[in-house]
């Protein structure tokens, strides 16, 4: 092995074995160095080329810094076996016993999950296999419980990462639909979806298209369902089916888990941090900004989607039964293009849902809030790479727009439009900023011949 890591042997000792996590084995580890319980994973097998994931999860884990990720402190080797040495979390995942814990505390967990998961999109991370067993719960001193997001180990960065044959690395049973579709890049919102799908698990007991599993909590806190059914048969279900409904919960509660689960990954939130953010106004007792769609719009979503679902199924099913084929990635170049896009077009979204958020309050002081839209504003003005991106000039017209600034926010959108940032919002938003204009001049027209 070609890698040149530290090692720790007489620093490190085993204690016991804690389960299995992502690539390997988790052990409960004392570092007398520091004097402090740690876990410490190690891979299976040999395979330098495993190793070289192992370090890719624990660069990838290291840049986040927010107390509802999993921290990772080093990496190294341990009896010759490259490790990585995280934080260590006492407790259970979201697949063990905390599934009948109350409805307030479940909530919770998913809401503290979500503000992981942002956190990391922020640096530009996409976990890609978030799921029940991936959701550590650990019990704080006053006796409450505490979300901590783990197991980067299929996470994508703007650097590449790897590739897989066949279907994508990850838990079919929370996968998002785009992601079988092999129609291009993924970004943050299949994080988004495979989170809707395990608040699903957590309030209803089973699978969201799994319609008789109860999820079984194995060793390691994933999960097995009892139901079987083949890869084709829960391929089709994901693409072309709505998960049973949720029962015994309460409506805004299921519009929520809805809406993180739309097939379209527009329809979902725009970011974790907007779900996050909903899931609080539901602990909270206050409107929930997720709204179920009309009937007929989702019927046309329905038809949407069974148009294509053939040439889906047939791709995913080749890849499940002959165990051939490769997702077909795109470029470098083009990657990074549609993650900072996504990214761009989120944090748009988010100002104008945070805005709307406050003018939905009760009546109170806005100029806090406007104040705080202005300085996230400059702040994205000033962050390289934003000027002379279209989805860059698109995000700071949304901001312009929300502070009444519309001749710079009509300039911002023309100039998104110019750039080739031409998505439905975009051309929604240029064509209201023109009208606008449009009116305005009629207005003009109109008082100076009274006035003539």
């Amino acid at each position: 092995m070609s890698l040149m890591l530290p090692a720790l042997d007489g620093r490190l000792e085993l204690k016991s074995l804690l389960g299995e996590g992502g690539m390997g084995q988790v052990h409960r580890a004392w570092d007398s160095a520091l004097e402090r319980a740690v876990a410490v994973k190690f891979l299976r097998g040999t395979d330098p080329k495993e190793a070289e994931r192992l370090l890719l999860e624990a660069r990838l884990q290291a840049r986040v810094e927010h107390p509802n990720v999993v921290h990772v402190h080093e990496v190294g080797t341990l009896e010759g076996r490259p490790c990585i040495v995280m934080q260590l979390v006492e407790g259970r995942t979201l697949a063990g016993p905390t599934r009948e814990a109350p409805l307030a505390v479940r909530v919770e967990l998913l809401r503290e999950a979500a503000l992981g998961l942002h956190a990391a999109h922020l640096q530009g991370l996409v976990h890609r296999d978030v799921k029940p067993g991936n959701v550590l719960v650990e019990t704080t001193e006053s006796g409450g419980h505490h979300a901590l997001v783990s197991d980067f180990g299929l996470a994508r960065d703007e650097e590449g990462g790897f590739t897989q044959s066949g279907l994508p690395a990850g838990t079919l049973d929370f996968m998002a639909p785009e992601v079988l579709l092999d129609g291009g890049p993924v970004d943050f919102r299949v994080d988004i979806y495979a989170l809707g799908a395990t608040a699903y698990a957590l309030l209803s007991g089973h699978l969201p298209f799994r319609k008789t599993t109860q999820p079984q909590a194995t060793e390691g806190g994933s999960q097995r369902p009892t139901q079987h059914l083949d890869d084709t048969q829960l391929l089709r279900r994901i693409l072309e089916e709505e998960p049973t409904p949720l029962l015994g919960v309460p409506p805004d509660l299921r519009t929520i888990v809805a809406k993180a689960m739309e097939k379209a990954p527009a329809d979902r939130y725009a970011s974790a941090e907007a779900f996050a953010d909903d899931l609080g106004r539901f602990l909270r007792g206050e409107p929930v900004l997720a709204r179920r769609a009309p009937l007929g719009e989702r019927l046309v979503r329905w038809s949407r989607h069974n148009r294509t679902a053939a040439r889906a199924l047939a791709v995913a099913a080749m890849a499940v039964v002959a165990g051939i084929g490769a997702a077909a990635w795109i470029s470098r170049r083009s990657n990074l293009e549609a993650l900072a896009a996504a990214r761009l077009g989120a944090e748009a979204s988010t100002m104008r849902e945070s805005l709307r958020a406050e003018y939905l309050a009760p009546a109170h002081d806005l100029r806090p809030a406007r104040e705080a839209l202005r300085k996230a504003l400059r702040s994205l003005e000033q962050r390289p790479g934003v000027q002379g991106s279209g989805a860059g000039a698109f995000a700071i017209g949304t901001g312009r727009e929300l502070l009444d600034d519309h001749d710079g926010a009509r300039a911002s959108f023309e100039e998104a439009w110019r750039l080739g940032f031409r998505t439905p919002e975009a051309a929604a938003a240029l064509g209201e900023a023109l009208a606008r204009q449009y009116e305005l001049e009629v207005k003009k027209v109109g008082e100076s011949l009274d006035q003539a």
